[in-house]
């Protein structure tokens, strides 16, 4: 049976594993500027 704290360490976990994928999709987009931006 799910308790309460087990609902929010999972709600938490998914959070952080969406926040730290949105990061990382933000870094190479950020790379991916970078490299274009240094093309002459």
């Amino acid at each position: 049976m799910l308790t309460p704290a087990k609902i929010t360490k999972i709600f938490l976990l998914i959070i952080f594993d969406w926040i730290s994928e949105a990061m990382h999709l933000n870094v190479s987009k950020d790379k991916k500027t970078e490299a274009s931006s240094k093309k002459p």
